[in-house]
């Protein structure tokens, strides 16, 4: 339960029934896009044949499979100052665009 400050009650407003978002094309709404900070990790770093001045300038890169993500760094995106959500085949609206429906 949630409170003020001086301890009351409050009630959530929660729609009765349950609804969903859906975008204009009539697919459902699934999620949000997020942005995460992350740092794949390396096994092994090769030099590439490349250098300028005798110094190599690229390099081949072997990751080991494990990706360190910074949760506590995650934002949902944002668009013209508009939340970002994401339908069920990956495409990207705004929240302006969407309808909510009642229903499961």
């Amino acid at each position: 339960m949630n409170t003020h400050i001086n301890h009351e009650p409050v009630t959530a407003r929660v729609r009765d029934p349950a609804g969903h978002l859906v975008a204009p094309d009539g697919k459902r709404i699934v999620g949000t896009s997020e942005t995460i900070t992350a740092v794949a990790l390396i096994d092994a770093v090769y030099p590439v044949e490349d250098e300028i001045d005798g110094k190599t300038v690229a390099f081949t890169v072997d990751y080991n499979g494990e990706t360190k993500i910074d949760w506590e760094n995650q934002t949902t995106d944002t668009d013209d100052g508009e939340r970002v959500f994401v339908d069920e085949s990956g495409r990207a609206w705004k929240e302006s665009e969407l309808k909510w429906e009642a229903g499961p």
